[in-house]
């Protein structure tokens, strides 16, 4: 079920990570990449609910999976520390 969740990521989040001009201790995907936002300074990755509640309904996969998931894809794809998913 991991490797069709993070297909998912890969398609659907995937983007070159860019500073918030507003916050410089925050950084986003580009433009058009909603789905999640990373806080530098507290390594913490935190996602859009709607994202949450697409890949819980596809894969019928629960709030702890779908967490576990986005935060080891989130690692693994920008090789950024995570200490929590919110």
């Amino acid at each position: 079920m991991k490797k069709l969740v993070f297909k998912y990521f890969d398609t659907f989040c995937n983007g070159e990570l860019i500073p918030d001009e507003k916050d410089p201790g925050w950084i986003k995907p580009i433009e058009g990449y909603d789905s999640f936002g990373y806080s530098v300074d507290a390594e913490v990755v935190f996602f859009n609910a709607g994202l949450q509640d697409e890949v819980q309904h596809i894969f019928c996969i629960g709030r702890a999976d779908f967490r576990d998931y986005l935060g080891e894809w989130f690692k693994d794809n920008y090789n950024l520390p995570v200490s929590n998913v919110l």
